[in-house]
């Protein structure tokens, strides 16, 4: 007989059952809403409160106001879910329920901002940032904003792979591919030889982090660099050793720098804001190395040209007009002073 399948959103029956170690580990089936089955579970030292934490995990995830959200769900409609959300389940990193004069900023601050601005934009269209949102990303990543109190000052990693790819519009596993026989910083014209990306390992198909020699199309390209970058990436290089293959982004193991932990340190900083968050903390939430590069290509294409866009990216041809009418650059155009907006110094 046929087994009965869990309906979308729902879970199984809880199963429970006493450990090794003598603590209780409930667990249960759960059917996500794109139809795949996940096990989630949870463990106490006893059976009741085990099955109560994982009764409360699963709350968690099956809250239905999320199964409406699609690419055409607009922004004010994302904005009164995440409203709704907040609202019953408090806050999003600790225990406990958001206090009124909160979740009333928070709805204010939608209201007076980001439907004005944003309420009609798909989620789909979403997103980039604006030059000004830019700059404030820079500030937020910078080492001595995400520098906790007592501890170590964290490294440049991830301001200056956010300046490389707010200068350059290279995707993130380009970036951090980067080797110093790709920089020439001394010629007539600063420039970034882009040939390769950073493979992430994935169980069964790739088993070590490791740099591939081509990019996802397969096409190299030189990118001109602007100021910021090229003084960013002198004094990284000052700090590598002379070998051509070496990393410009590496582990002090001398080896590439996996982009998770970049990704984590992204994630991890922008969530570092004051209560109530500013009109720019919330323009940039959220914000992916993806966006960067979104950020460049809106950029120039608004203000250069869709043809310097497609040039910079190295983006497949978007119409029959540029597979049969547009030739390709050898060398994208020289947009420095363009690019120079999003790293501005910081006054």
């Amino acid at each position: 007989m046929p087994q009965n399948r869990i309906p979308r959103g729902e879970h199984s029956s809880i199963a429970t059952a006493r450990q090794p170690d003598g603590r209780w580990l409930a667990r249960a089936q759960v059917r996500n809403a794109d139809g795949r089955i996940s096990s989630v579970r949870a463990l106490a030292d006893t059976k009741g409160a085990a099955t109560r934490l994982l009764q409360r995990n699963l709350a968690a995830r099956s809250d239905p106001g999320t199964q409406g959200i699609r690419r055409d769900t607009t922004l004010e409609a994302l904005a009164e879910i995440w409203i709704a959300h907040r609202a019953e389940h408090g806050k999003s990193r600790s225990e406990g329920p958001l206090a009124p004069q909160t979740l009333a900023i928070y709805a204010n601050e939608i209201r007076q901002v980001v439907i004005p601005a944003l309420g009609q934009v798909h989620v789909r269209e979403v997103k980039f940032l604006t030059v000004e949102q830019a700059n404030h990303l820079r500030r937020r990543v910078r080492r001595d904003t995400i520098r906790i109190p007592d501890q170590r000052m964290p490294n440049a990693d991830l301001e200056d792979l956010v300046d490389l790819i707010l200068g350059t519009g290279c995707r993130e596993g380009e970036a951090l591919a980067t080797r110093r026989c790709d920089v020439d910083l001394d010629g007539p014209l600063p420039l970034l030889h882009v040939g390769g990306t950073i493979v992430n390992p994935r169980a069964g198909y790739v088993t070590t982090l490791h740099r591939q020699d081509w990019t996802k199309t397969r096409e190299d390209r030189t990118l001109i660099l602007p100021d910021a970058v090229v003084k960013m990436l002198r004094q990284r290089l000052a700090l590598l050793p002379a070998d051509g293959e070496t990393p410009v982004f590496r582990a002090r193991t001398g080896n590439w720098l996996h982009p998770s932990n970049l990704r984590t340190r992204l994630r991890t900083a922008l969530t570092r804001v004051e209560e109530p968050p500013s009109e720019l903390d919330l323009a940039i939430a959220g914000t992916t190395f993806h966006t960067l590069r979104r950020t460049v290509g809106t950029l120039i294409a608004h203000e250069i040209s869709l043809d310097a866009a497609r040039d910079q990216l190295e983006h497949r041809d978007p119409s029959i007009t540029f597979r049969h009418y547009v030739g390709r650059r050898a060398t994208a155009p020289d947009l420095r002073a363009t690019l120079d907006r999003l790293l501005a110094a910081d006054d």
